[in-house]
Parts: C-alpha cells; structure tokens; sequence
C-alpha cells in the first residue's frame, strides 16, 4: 500500500465520483502530450478513424508497435462490419457518442431535405400567418405568395437547431471542446522542471526518516504543489480543470436534452 500527500493531482487518480471521470481523463490525456507527436491538428476524431493510431506516434520510428496497431485496426473494422460497432467503441462509448454525433447532424444539416412541422410553424408565426389557412390547397395564392419565405426561415431555424445540437455535443467532448486550460502550457513546463529535478514523485524531496518508510513500502509521494514556485501555477491549472470539467457536463446535459427533444427529427 502506497501512501502520498494528498492533493487534487491524487484526486484525479484515485476519485472516481467525477463527471465522466473527469478530471481523471484530464491527467491521463494530458500525460500522453509528453510522448512524441506528429499530428498537431486540433480535434482529431481518434473513435472514427480506427488506423489512426490514438497518441499519434510516427510509425516509422516504433514499427513493432505500428505494425501490430495495424492488425488491430483490422480486427476492428471486421467487428464494425460485422455487428456495427467494434471493441474500441465499447471502450469508451461517451468518446464515441460525442464524436461521431456533431458530425452526423452536420450531415442531416447539408441534406435539409426533411424539415420538421416545428420549424414550419415557427415560420408561419414569424410571418403571421394562419397556418390552416397556409396549409389550405384551395388558398393557392397565399401558398405561393410566401412560400419562399416560409421555407427560408424553416430551414433556417432547422439548421439552428441541429448546430446548437452539434456544437453542445462537441463542447462536451474533452478533445473537440473549444474552451482550453490557459495554464496547460505552464502546467507541463513545470511538471517537467519539478521532475527533472526532484523525481517523478519528488523522490529526492523525501527525508532520511521517509525513505526508510519508503523501503517497507510507505512511501510519500511529492508534487509541484509542494514547492512554493511552483504552487500557484499549479492549482491554477487544477481549478480551471474543474472549471472546464464542469463546463463540458453543463454542455452535455443540455446538448442531450435537445438531442432527445429533437430524436425522431433527426433524418434525411
């Protein structure tokens, strides 16, 4: 059994109560941006590609691994053809929900070929017109008058619809959010100085009495929030987490809400 400082770094690890995990997400996606990387650009939909390899490691430098990333790839294509999704879909379906979703309404969006009776109605309203009188084919006249109008500001209001779905369901992805730490950059400058320094868990922080703990198992456990210079930056970093942390689950409840609102809509 390990024991450690407490701090919120620990409470990514070990708390599971989170939403979404996510403050845990947060350390352990955050972790990789210290592998080396070829892919810079932001947003990448890691869950639909599947030969995209997820920490964008250049092949050409890890074979072995790209190789049997390769054949991996291939047995999860198999299962999406065969059953419609694939293991790496089960292994985080909320990853997979909130990626593939803001694209398929995306989709639904350039089609604008079924335009529900809502959007239809709201029209008529704006343009203050009877809808029973607009709907009557005897009223020829009326119809022909302002249907234009009608169908512009249907479609108009349909696509708004589905970008605030979309956007809300992108805002609650950790990667395609657009609201970013503006600490991250300090954060990993000073995680990598504290570790160069005193350790990976502030091993050379420890006194004579915790290493002897340390070898009967006991040991403490450092982080940059212990060392002054670097406290400030570092729960900075740690509040705005939970800051965004709390942003993405308002996002995803509401973007929800309207999904489901607008579930049996959603079709071309």
């Amino acid at each position: 059994m390990w024991k450690a400082t407490i701090d919120r770094t620990q409470l990514a690890f070990f708390s599971s109560s989170t939403e979404d995990s996510s403050l845990l997400s947060s350390l352990a996606r955050r972790s990789f941006k210290n592998k080396p990387q070829t892919c810079k650009q932001k947003g990448l939909h890691t869950m639909m590609s599947l030969f995209h390899h997820p920490y964008c490691k250049p092949y050409i430098l890890h074979p072995i691994e790209s190789i049997k990333y390769f054949f991996i790839s291939l047995k999860w294509a198999f299962q999406r053809v065969k059953k419609g999704y694939c293991e790496r879909d089960l292994s985080e379906v909320k990853d997979w929900f909130f990626e593939i979703m803001p694209e398929m309404l995306n989709e639904i969006k350039k089609e604008k070929s079924r335009i529900p009776m809502e959007c239809y109605e709201e029209a008529l309203l704006a343009l203050r017109l009877d809808p029973v009188e607009y709907w009557d084919t005897c009223n020829n006249d009326l119809y022909s008058r302002y249907y234009k109008q009608v169908e512009e500001l249907a479609e108009k209001k349909w696509d708004e619809i589905l970008s605030q779905i979309a956007f809300l369901l992108g805002e609650a992805n950790f990667d395609t959010c657009t609201k970013k730490n503006p600490y991250e950059d300090e954060f990993h400058r000073i995680r990598k100085e504290f570790k160069a320094k005193y350790g990976e868990f502030g091993e050379k922080l420890m006194t004579k009495e915790e290493k002897k703990r340390a070898k009967k198992g006991l040991q403490r456990w450092y982080f940059p929030s212990d060392i002054p210079e670097y406290k400030e930056v570092y729960e900075s970093y740690w509040d705005e987490e939970e800051n965004l942390a709390e942003y993405r689950k308002k996002c995803a409840k509401d973007g929800l809400e309207l999904f489901v609102k607008w579930f049996y809509r959603l079709t071309i």
